[in-house]
Order: structure tokens, then C-alpha cells, then sequence
């Protein structure tokens, strides 16, 4: 995979250990503590790469990142043996509402030294680093600043994550403007790996969750490093405690709590603590009987690492976005990693669930029938049970695995060659517009008439994806022209024939067979064809191919005496059973439903030996990637 290109707006705590969990799990394979997974749509954390970083501090502009990361103000833990050298220079910002006016009254070593050097044109400058996302990590009421970035961020054509609690991908106005310019955007102010709000949001959906009423609730959070510290001027936190009240509310029933009744934000700066945050959080209400019960909890918790977890997940899935073409908020990471998205999910289980989909939702598959399948039937037409079982079954297992499947059929005509044709033209022209999923195409290589195989084969050379022959498997000439033929899911056509053959020998003695067949021009046909007629030679037994329309011509051989038939599908089957001839006739068929099998017993002379099915056979098969041969299962007759 290309790396995911990062610029870093904010160098303190956060982005600390971000850069710290880039290298610290940078040779880290299977599980990760505090991510989902280690990988993410095909990204590892070895793939994110920080390519330009803006702060405002003295100590840090001017400095390779690595350098910076370690000065004053930042007080976070290091987990890391050494900070990993790097080659970016933090370069100047504009500060804009990013520095508090009480910031100056604290001790160099707590809060903010503005540096004299002059502020950088931004746009250039992620333009310049070929930045592809952006990470705002400002002070909380920033709020003019960080609107700064995210227009710098659109545009300089970057997606954008923003970590502050000022209003972007939540906002619809903001939130409409990355979406027309076509890039995604995740927000907003982060939740959280395991913190007080992720917490506090269980223990209150654990009351409305188990019928108990919540009368009231609060949070108060202590901590000792610079975020604490800026918002110490309540000016500064109106929209960190609207996020954080909005988050916990809405899992509560009704109107939930009034600001009152629901408190959760910052208590007060404590230095010494440092990036250790401590919550006291507190839940009061009535249970059973309307008795009182009473919640105590105290967490301690380094914040900023809790926090940087969620912006790694959070910057591949959003990278992942931009390959498949998504803008706007996408819904599932804000929700996942976001104290208030643009939605509020109804839990952070169903959260989950959904980036999980997200992740899951790796590819673009269509499966197109060269039949008319059930659902498209008009009142006595003929359909395909084995195509509709196919798509059926192909349908139930791609909700199973929750990925993507389309289908197409036939509507106009039962198996006309030149309408299937028209399908897959319109498929690989909507599979090749899919960005940043693998696609796959699902069809039978059924054609063997010359010009429409041409044409087939031209249409499908301009397919980008992966080619998977299903029911009916490529012939030589396929093969060698679509080099993206990747399998072929379904029978041994010529092995099945062989089957047939065996199935009709061992039971009678016949000494010619008419094969029935209702394609022409199908290469599953011919291969059926193939395995009989290559036995039938080694048995000196004579075989007709009959088209099934011809009943003059079956009737014909039939009366020559001592036939058996072989039918390879429903209707092929019917036609004999309507011949009115008082010879008794033994018929092996592909496919052939109960219906006819119970219209054969009703009829004294003509008697279904066998009968080979696809129902249920495509269970589970399609989309193991790979090839796929299936044996046919033999009815009871």
C-alpha cells in the first residue's frame, strides 16, 4: 500500500503520542491494543507517515518534529525507548483564537510561548508536503482557527480529521462544504479509547438499557496538562461541554436530561497531575420499586494516548474513504471515534458494527444470470430454478458476510445471448467507475457463437477487476484473452455428463440415446454433450442430439426401440413427458424440479431414473475467491 501522508496541525500532547504509536507498533502484525485491528482496509500503522506539522510555540517551530515533540509544554507520557527521527520541520501557524489570554499568567513550562516568526502560507505548504489528511489538534475554542484549517484543508484538496470540539463534520454547513468539494471529512472532538465520556456513555445506557430511570449525572474531569489549562477560561469550553452533554443525552430516552440534571466537562486544572486525567462520574436514579441507587466511579487515565489510538484508526478508515470516492462526514468513523458526529449513533455497540462494515466492505461484486430468474417472471414465462437459486444463494451469503453484491438477469427474454451481453457491458462500465474497492464480476462463459463471444470477449478486456466464470466455465479461448479470469464456481460439466451416462447404462439397457438439449449455442452443453457422447463411444452405444422443440425427431428414434433419454433441463424433460408414445422410456435429467418428477410417476412409460440438482448447491461457494468445483447432488426419484 502507498503511505497515508499526515500534516499535523497542533504539536503538543496528542501528537505526541501519535508520532510515538506510529513507531512504537510499526512492525506490530495481528492484534493492537486499543485498535480494532492492525490493519484497516489493507493499511497498517506502518503506512501513515507525518509529512508536515504547524504549531505556534517557540520551543517547537523551527525543530525537526521528533525534537519538537519533547518540549515544554508537553508533559505526556513516553512509551517509546527513542523518539524516531524525523525529517519534517514544524513550521509557523497563525495563532488567530488558538492562544488564550490567561495562557500568559502560568509558568513558561505549563502554557504557550508564541513564537516571533512569521506564519506560513498554509494551503501551500500542505500542497507543498502533498499532505493527504489533515489532524487538527488545537486548544479547545480554537474556534476560529481551527474554521481556519478545515477551508485550508478543502482547499489544498486534503481530507480532514478534526479531534478539536469546534463544529466541523457536525455542522452541516461545514460538513456540505467538504462533501461538494469531494473530500471526507471525520469529526467532532475525539471520544476516546477508554475515557471518561466512552465510560460514562456505557454506564448511562446500562440504565436506559435496563429499564431504570436516571434522574441524574455528572462527569467532572481533572487533569494537569495544557488542555486543562486553557480551559480554565470558561469562554473556552461552551462547545466541549455542548459535545460532551450531547454525547451522553442521547442515549437516554425521550428529551433525556436538562443541562442541570447533566454535567460533564472540566472541574479544574490540577499541574501536577500532568496528562494523567482523573473523572469522577456519578449517576443517581431510581430502580424497582422507585429505590434510589447510586453510582461511584473514579477513572485515572493518561489522555493523550487514549486519544491518539482513535486518530490512527481514524486516519486509515478515512484514507480508505478517499480511495472509494466517499466526501463529506463519513458517518460511521465520526461515529466510532467522535464524542458528536453529525448523527449520534443509538449505541456505541451498533458504532461498531457499522465500521465494521465500513472495514468489511471491501469490494464490489456483481453476478450477472444468462436466464431469466423467478422474481423477474411475468404469468407463464419460463425462468431458470438454477440461476434463481444461484442468485438466491448468492445473495444470502453476501448479507451473511455483509459485503457488497449486485445482481442482474434477463428481464426482456428468457436467455437471449444479445441481452446478456447488453448486462455485462452495463456491469464492468459500473464496476470500473467503483474507486478503492477490489471488484469482482461474476458471470457463465456460456456464449460460443462466434460474433457474439467476440463481442463479449472485446467488453470485457476493458474490465479492470477480477473475472469469476460461475455455472458455466471458460473455454480455451476465454482463458487466453481475459487474463483476469480468476476461477470458475460450479460443476465439472463434462463429468457430470459422464454421470448421466453411467446413471442411465446402469439401470437400462439401451442401445441408443437421445440427449435433449434446450441451448444451442451453450459451452456447459457441449461439455455435458462431450462426457456423454465420449462413454457412449467406448460402449458402442449411438447418440442423437435433439433440440427440444423437435419432439417429431425424439418420437422418431424413440420407435427405433431400445432409447433411453438424457435431458439437460426442465423443459427438455417436459416435452418428453408430453410425447404420447406407448413405448416405456427411461430419462436421466439435469435439474429437473418435483413437479415433473411427480407429473413422471403419473406416467406408466416414462420413468425419471435420476435426476442431478443445483438447488442449495451454491451455498457458501461464491465468494471464496478462488476456484470452486462443485458435485452435483442426486434427487431421490
Amino acid at each position: 500500500m502507498k503511505k497515508i501522508k499526515i500534516a499535523l496541525v497542533g504539536v503538543g500532547n496528542v501528537a505526541s503520542s501519535f508520532y510515538q504509536g506510529l513507531s512504537y507498533y510499526s512492525k506490530t502484525k495481528g492484534m493492537i491494543p486499543g485498535l480494532m485491528s492492525g490493519s484497516i482496509c489493507g493499511y497498517s500503522i506502518s503506512d501513515l507517515e507525518v509529512v508536515t506539522a504547524i504549531d505556534i510555540d517557540e520551543r517547537k517551530v523551527g525543530k525537526t518534529l521528533d525534537v519538537a515533540l519533547q518540549q515544554k509544554p508537553n508533559c505526556t507520557k513516553v512509551f517509546v525507548k527513542k523518539f524516531k527521527p524525523s525529517k519534517v520541520i514544524v513550521k509557523m501557524g497563525p495563532v488567530l483564537d488558538g492562544v488564550g489570554d490567561h495562557m500568559k499568567n502560568f509558568p513558561v513550562d505549563q502554557t504557550f510561548l508564541i513564537s516571533k516568526e512569521p506564519a506560513i502560507d498554509v494551503v501551500a505548504e500542505l500542497k507543498k508536503s502533498k499532505a493527504q489528511i489533515m489532524i487538527i489538534l488545537l486548544p479547545a475554542g480554537s474556534h476560529e482557527a481551527v474554521r481556519f484549517y478545515a477551508q485550508a484543508a478543502i482547499d489544498a484538496g486534503c481530507g480532514l480529521i478534526n479531534g478539536m470540539s469546534t463544529f466541523i463534520a457536525s455542522d452541516p454547513v461545514w460538513e456540505k462544504k467538504f462533501r461538494e468539494a469531494g473530500l471526507p471529512c471525520v469529526g467532532d472532538d475525539v471520544k476516546t479509547q477508554i475515557g471518561a465520556t466512552i465510560v460514562h456513555r456505557a454506564l448511562t445506557r446500562l440504565f436506559a438499557y435496563r429499564g431504570a430511570i436516571l434522574d441524574t449525572t455528572y462527569q467532572a474531569n481533572f487533569g494537569g496538562n495544557t488542555d486543562f489549562l486553557n480551559m480554565r477560561n470558561p469562554k473556552r469550553t461552551d462547545a466541549k461541554l455542548t459535545s460532551k452533554y450531547e454525547s451522553i443525552n442521547s442515549l437516554l430516552p425521550n428529551e433525556g436530561l436538562s443541562r442541570e440534571n447533566l454535567y460533564s466537562g472540566p472541574a479544574d486544572y490540577m499541574p501536577h497531575l500532568k496528562d494523567n486525567k482523573i473523572a469522577y462520574i456519578n449517576l443517581h436514579g431510581k430502580q424497582f420499586g422507585d429505590i434510589p441507587i447510586d453510582i461511584e466511579l473514579k477513572l485515572s487515565v493518561e489522555d493523550s494516548p487514549n486519544s491518539a489510538s482513535c486518530l490512527i484508526e481514524g486516519a486509515m478508515a478515512l484514507k480508505a474513504a478517499m480511495d472509494r470516492g466517499i466526501s463529506g462526514d463519513v458517518t460511521c468513523v465520526s461515529q466510532y471515534i467522535m464524542k458528536r458526529p453529525l448523527v449520534q449513533p443509538r449505541s456505541d455497540e451498533d458504532a461498531l458494527k457499522d465500521i465494521e462494515k465500513f472495514i468489511n466492505d471491501r469490494c464490489r461484486n456483481i453476478l450477472i444470470s444468462f436466464a431469466r430468474i423467478r422474481k423477474l417472471v411475468q404469468s407463464g414465462e419460463y425462468h431458470s430454478e438454477a440461476w434463481t437459486d444461484i442468485i438466491e444463494s448468492a445473495e444470502r451469503e453476501a448479507e451473511r458476510l455483509g459485503i457488497h453484491l449486485e445482481t442482474m438477469a434477463p428481464e426482456e427474454t428468457y436467455n437471449d445471448p444479445k441481452e446478456f451481453i447488453y448486462l455485462v457491458r452495463t456491469a464492468v462500465e459500473k464496476l470500473n467507475s467503483f474507486r478503492g474497492y477490489e471488484r469482482n464480476l461474476y458471470i457463465p462463459f456460456h456464449i460460443t457463437n462466434k460474433e457474439l463471444k467476440k463481442n463479449l470477449i472485446k467488453i470485457l478486456q476493458k474490465f479492470t477487476g477480477n473475472i469469476y466464470a460461475v455455472n458455466v466455465p471458460p473455454d480455451d479461448e476465454y482463458r487466453k484473452k481475459l487474463k483476469n479470469i480468476r476461477g470458475y464456481i460450479g460443476m465439472d460439466e463434462q463429468a457430470l455428463g459422464e454421470k448421466l451416462f453411467d446413471e442411465l447404462v446402469s439401470k437400462s439397457s439401451v442401445k441408443r440415446i437421445i440427449v435433449v438439449r434446450h441451448e444451442e449455442n451453450q459451452y456447459g452443453h457441449d461439455l455435458r454433450a462431450k462426457g456423454v457422447t465420449t462413454l457412449a463411444e467406448k460402449h458402442g452405444i449411438e447418440v442423437f442430439m435433439v433440440k427440444h422443440e423437435d419432439t417429431e425427431r425424439m418420437k422418431e428414434i424413440i420407435l427405433m426401440g431400445d432409447v433411453g433419454v438424457i435431458t439437460f433441463g426442465c423443459r427438455g424433460t417436459e416435452k418428453i413427458l408430453d410425447i404420447d408414445i406407448d413405448v416405456t422410456i427411461p430419462i436421466v435429467t439435469v435439474d429437473t424440479n418435483k413437479r415433473i418428477i411427480r407429473m413422471a410417476i403419473k406416467e406408466s412409460n416414462k420413468v425419471i431414473l435420476a435426476s442431478f440438482i443445483q438447488e442449495g448447491l451454491y451455498r457458501g461457494t461464491m465468494f471464496s475467491f478462488n476456484d470452486c468445483i462443485l458435485n452435483p447432488s442426486r434427487a431421490a426419484t
